[in-house]
């Protein structure tokens, strides 16, 4: 049976070796010895929750491609329904934007939470000491670029245990997404991924404490609408630096096909949520002009064609395949077959200069939203 689908098979094997590669250059990163510069903590563990998040839905979508179900079996009866149970949440947590209701409970309920954990609901003689939030900034050399805040944090454990799991909660929720990735990794031996080692030892990240009241006065758009920015500006921020940074790919002409056509889907699933966020808040909030102004583009036609472009590309993160799909799949394409076919897209040169053109949009958004909160010489 798994014949009939190969297709989708080596898609999951070829994205777990390049989330296992990712994690191991991670993992390095947060264990090298970097000193605090500017800040009040060393913020370099923003990259290992951020792939955590990310390998957490992968692992999600790969358990549910349905040919493997007796996989999926046996890795429930070897971690435990409480694992599941916090596998799903955090997937399900993902989202920028709600499709039904207001987001402003959850950014509510977040901003005041931190304000009564570090008693700053009432402005006593102590207030000026304290602080409830922390800024993140990737510092290099002469410059500080803002990057969000520990919101980010908060926004993806929301629902999980009430914002209370503690270090050895997420060691362990780690520890087994890591194993269950590494036999997904193993699921296909047809598929060959280059590995990438770190080449850059000087990724550094730092929190910098600060308050939410001053982060939200004094801005063009509301509060519900900066937090929601904020999000938008992390997720964006991370993919960023995986690339430029992490694995400091240059020239993607000169790529193992395999990183292409995984990063292409990586940066479009980032892309498109962040522009579904954005979207979203155009349509319920009142401070259109500003959001429509994040979005404005020199050429419309460019940006929809890109915008669908990584549509498709982010479809592809679900492997439970429709009954409408299965014919596309039982063609037994190869994935860079599969990749074209699913984008619509003639060849791998015109595959790599839509994900280029996508991920130059991708970060005149960055840059036009820490435009709006004016923090990068903190």
């Amino acid at each position: 049976m798994l014949k009939e689908y190969s297709s989708l098979l080596q898609d999951i094997t070829m994205n777990a070796k390049c989330y296992v590669n990712i994690c191991e250059n991670c993992i390095k990163i947060n264990q090298q010895d970097n000193k605090v510069i500017y800040g009040e903590a060393n913020g370099n563990s923003f990259l290992i929750f951020a792939l955590l998040v990310d390998m957490s839905m992968f692992v999600y979508e790969s358990l549910n491609f349905k040919e493997l179900s007796s996989f999926k079996n046996r890795i429930q009866n070897s971690y435990g329904r409480k694992y599941f149970e916090s596998l799903k949440l955090i997937r399900n947590n993902v989202h920028l934007y709600n499709k039904y209701g207001s987001y402003k409970r959850k950014a509510d309920y977040i901003i005041d939470t931190k304000l009564n954990e570090f008693k700053m609901k009432d402005h006593d003689f102590l207030y000026q000491l304290r602080n409830d939030i922390a800024l993140m900034y990737k510092i290099s050399i002469n410059k500080k670029i803002f990057l969000g805040t520990n919101y980010f944090y908060d926004h993806y454990v929301y629902e999980a245990n009430d914002l209370s799991w503690d270090g050895n909660e997420i060691i362990k929720y780690a520890s087994n997404t890591y194993s269950i990735l590494s036999l997904l990794a193993n699921r296909s031996s047809n598929v060959n991924v280059t590995k990438i080692n770190l080449r850059n030892k000087g990724i550094h990240i730092e929190f910098f404490d600060y308050k939410s009241e001053n982060l939200f006065k004094n801005l063009e758009v509301s509060y519900i609408t900066a937090f929601r920015l904020i999000l938008v500006l992390s997720e964006l921020s991370y993919i960023s630096i995986l690339i430029g940074d992490v694995l400091q790919i240059r020239d993607f002409h000169n790529t193992d096909i395999s990183w292409i056509l995984f990063l292409g889907k990586y940066t479009a699933i980032k892309y498109d949520e962040s522009l579904d966020s954005i979207e979203n808040m155009i349509k319920y909030s009142k401070d259109k002009d500003v959001l429509k102004e994040i979005l404005d583009s020199n050429s419309k036609k460019d940006y929809k064609d890109i915008r669908k472009f990584g549509q498709n590309l982010r479809n592809m993160i679900h492997f439970g395949i429709r009954d409408s799909d299965k014919n596309k799949y039982n063609l037994n394409l190869s994935l860079v077959q599969l990749y074209l076919l699913e984008t619509n897209t003639n060849n791998m040169e015109d595959f790599i200069n839509k994900f280029l053109l996508m991920k130059n949009n991708m970060e005149n958004i960055e840059n036009k939203i820490r435009s709006i909160f004016n923090l990068n010489t903190i």
